[in-house]
């Protein structure tokens, strides 16, 4: 196998298991929405995440991404379906 193709495959299986954890979470997500107000589920995921960014990135990566997502929020799509309700 050359090393372009052992790249591509690699790249494949990554683009593959992104695309199947994508799934899963926003199928997880969706289903507790209808149970719990969504932005209870938002924060408890965005805290989560957060914590494992910051446990597996570099200080200066870490800060990156956060950066990333906030000057990018304009690109976020919202979930169809949901209500939204404002917690006091």
């Amino acid at each position: 196998m050359t090393r372009d193709k052992k790249n591509n495959d690699n790249e494949l299986t990554t683009e593959i298991e992104l695309n199947e954890c994508y799934q899963k979470f926003y199928n997880l997500l969706s289903q507790e929405c209808t149970k719990i107000d969504p932005l209870v589920v938002a924060g408890t995921m965005m805290a989560l995440a957060t914590k494992l960014y910051k446990s597996t990135l570099d200080i200066e990566d870490f800060k990156r991404v956060l950066y990333f997502m906030a000057d990018n929020s304009d690109m976020v799509e919202e979930f169809p379906d949901i209500n939204p309700k404002t917690l006091h």
